[in-house]
């Protein structure tokens, strides 16, 4: 996974990571669940500003680099898109694909009893527990409280 690529959303020349995954170890049982989580935004909604979300089921590796030999290998589960690098705030129909994105995962939190750690280039910025509809993720991101 890239933290920044080019011409991966057309008319968007520097793209930026965003992250979403669950706080834990990633079992096999939320995989699953954010694999539903993905599917459900790519039949809800048709059309994407941001590249599309991408389940994400891979090894942590900077995680698993300071484990023990005998800990259990961690995995990152969620799932990531791309916003435009130089100004993510500039386009209302990015922060409408945020919303969407940001009401899912929440949905999803409180339904499962999961927390989520939103990362924006490489740093966590924000987490979604659940405990509103969007966790208030969106007006944070856009400076807004």
């Amino acid at each position: 996974m890239e933290r920044s690529s080019r011409g991966i959303v057309p008319g968007m020349e520097t793209q930026e990571l965003l992250l979403v995954t669950v706080e834990g170890p990633g079992t096999q049982a939320e995989a699953a669940i954010c694999e539903r989580l993905v599917q459900g935004l790519l039949e809800d909604r048709a059309e994407w500003t941001v590249r599309p979300p991408t389940f994400l089921n891979e090894p942590d590796e900077n995680a698993n680099a300071v484990a023990g030999p005998e800990d259990e290998e961690l995995w990152m589960v969620g799932l990531f898109t791309y916003l435009p690098g130089a100004e993510p705030h500039a386009e209302e129909r990015v922060r409408d694909d945020l919303e969407v994105i940001a009401a899912a995962v929440s949905r999803t939190a409180r339904e499962h009893g999961l927390a989520f750690e939103i990362e924006f280039r490489g740093e966590a910025v924000d987490w979604l527990d659940g405990s509103k509809a969007d966790d208030g993720f969106v007006r944070r991101f856009y400076g807004e409280t």
